[in-house]
This record gives C-alpha cells, sequence and structure tokens, in this order.
C-alpha cells in the first residue's frame, strides 16, 4: 500500500556520468552536492499527498462509530489535530479548537481530533469523559498504533495538519502550530491555522505552509 506521494527525482542521468572522470575530486563532490541540494528545493516546493489513508479504521470515543477517512467523501478540507488528554499544551488549546469548529463547520470544514498516546490518561475510556465534558460534535479519534501518528510524521501535541481531498488521497496544505501563543489565548496574535484555512477556502496559497510545534512530544 503506497501511503506517501511524492516527486522523485533522477539526479544523474547515465549519459551525463563520464564527465565526472575529468573533474577532480573536489569538484566532483561540488557538483554532486549542487544536484542534491537543487533535488531538495525542487521536492520542498512540490505540495506532499498521502495515499491509503482511507485504509486505517479508528474508533471514534464521542459515540464508538468507526472512523474512515475517506477522501473520496470529505468536505473541502480535512483539519486533523493531534491531541492528548494528558498534555498541558493541548489542553490550553481544548477551547480555541471548539470555537475554531464552531466557525468553520458551517462552511464544510470537518475537524477530527487524533489521540496517538496510549498512556493511562489517554485511553479510550478517558477520551470517551473528555469528549462528554468538552461537548465534541466532532470526532476524537484514537490512534492505538500510532499508524496514522507515522504516515503524517506527527511528532507533537497539539499539532495540526490541513489537507484538501484530491483525486487520489490527500494533499498536504498546512502543517504546525494553532496559533502563536501556546499559553494564554488572549494573548494570541496571529491563528496560523485560521489564516491557513481562509486561504485554502479562497483557493490559495497559505502565507505560511509550515510553522514549528510547541508541545508535548508524542510517546513512541
Amino acid at each position: 500500500m503506497q501511503i506517501w506521494k511524492g516527486q522523485r527525482l533522477s539526479f544523474i542521468n547515465p549519459d551525463f556520468l563520464p564527465c565526472f572522470v575529468t573533474l577532480s575530486k573536489t569538484n566532483a563532490m561540488r557538483l554532486f552536492l549542487l544536484f542534491v541540494l537543487v533535488g531538495i528545493t525542487v521536492h520542498t516546493l512540490n505540495a506532499q499527498s498521502y495515499q491509503g489513508l482511507d485504509a486505517i479504521k479508528f474508533v471514534n470515543a464521542v459515540n464508538d462509530d468507526t472512523v474512515i477517512l475517506d477522501y473520496k467523501s470529505s468536505g473541502p478540507l480535512l483539519t486533523i489535530i493531534f491531541t492528548s488528554n494528558f498534555c498541558p499544551y493541548s489542553r490550553k488549546y481544548d477551547d480555541r479548537i471548539s470555537d475554531l469548529y464552531r466557525v468553520y463547520s458551517n462552511r464544510d470544514v470537518d475537524f477530527i481530533l487524533v489521540n496517538p498516546n496510549n498512556g493511562p490518561d489517554d485511553s479510550l475510556e478517558e477520551m470517551k469523559k473528555k469528549a462528554n465534558s468538552q461537548g465534541y460534535n466532532f470526532p476524537y479519534l484514537k490512534d492505538p498504533d500510532q499508524l496514522l501518528t507515522g504516515i503524517l510524521g506527527a511528532t507533537r501535541t497539539p499539532e495540526v495538519f490541513l489537507l484538501k481531498p484530491v483525486e487520489t488521497g490527500f494533499e498536504l496544505i498546512y502543517h504546525g502550530a494553532l496559533d502563536d501563543n501556546p499559553q494564554a489565548s488572549g494573548d494570541v496574535e496571529y491563528t496560523y491555522l485560521k489564516s491557513a484555512i481562509e486561504s485554502a477556502l479562497q483557493g490559495q496559497p497559505p502565507e505560511r505552509g509550515y510553522v514549528k510545534v510547541t508541545g508535548c512530544i508524542i510517546k513512541k
């Protein structure tokens, strides 16, 4: 099963190899590094897309339903937020996430919370208690084997992946922090996720495609 789709680059054409024979070792290394750097740049500029997410089945702590991330039936945008009951950073974002859902649910933006941890505070039973106390109207999914965590490359909570459905899966629009103040919602100056959603709904790329996350490390 192919779970990630990206452009593969062939750095060296076989017909070009003989020219290395006439180069000094230093110049040959410089030329090779130039090819590598060009390849990294081109790769970075190409949007990441993911296939096979619909092969993973999740348990929804909100209602015990089985949930599949089906790109064919998804809305125009899918917001996946990795979170944790235990993580203090995640808890500070509980109300902010619910507020975002209320703003964008009427605009067909899907929200999903994913808990990748397996500690006692992050058990399915504790997730159900939190979903009930928070009044979640969107899925809160358990990722016990960290399959989705590994595919997307999530490392912290809370961490956002904003995706849009494409012909064969999902394409990454934005990845990173929700906003610029993990401590106090009242002191937020820039809402990265909200800005990315607004840009995507208008068919535009986000101002920033990635913002470093401050949060708790996901336990493997």
